[in-house]
């Protein structure tokens, strides 16, 4: 059953996506360092960057007349809002963060007379964004 859950942007520029699958990926930001020797036996340091990425990955469908706002909104060079009501709960009980696009994909589904379940009045999206979120050191 698909879910009108996500909405991108805000006031007219805003774009409801109705979505089949959403994924939440956190993702600990660690790099490894193997310093230089002269010895056969070398150390990988493990460093822990204190960051947390927080990554959403959805699968959904917009409207086709949202196709020109929703490449405009996902070719942005900053943050725009994200609603999201992982609930199904309905307005009100979304979360609102600021998130900046990572990747997008629209794809049109040539609509034939053999084509079940699909509706011409939309478009099957694919996209990423990350939170975007501020960090203080402690």
């Amino acid at each position: 059953m698909t879910t009108v859950n996500i909405v991108l942007g805000s006031g007219t520029n805003a774009v409801i996506i109705e979505t089949n699958k959403v994924e939440e990926i956190q993702s600990n930001q660690i790099i490894s360092i193997t310093p230089p020797s002269n010895t056969t036996l070398q150390d990988t340091l493990v460093v822990d960057l204190l960051r947390v990425q927080i990554r959403f990955n959805v699968d959904g469908k917009i409207l086709y007349a949202d196709r020109t706002k929703f490449r405009n909104l996902m070719s942005t060079r900053g943050l725009f809002l994200m609603k999201y009501d992982a609930e199904g709960l309905g307005p009100g009980n979304e979360q609102t963060f600021n998130v900046i696009f990572e990747k997008f994909q629209i794809t049109e589904v040539p609509r034939g007379e053999h084509d079940q379940g699909l509706d011409p009045k939309y478009l099957t999206i694919k996209f990423s964004v990350l939170k975007a979120e501020s960090y203080e050191s402690s």
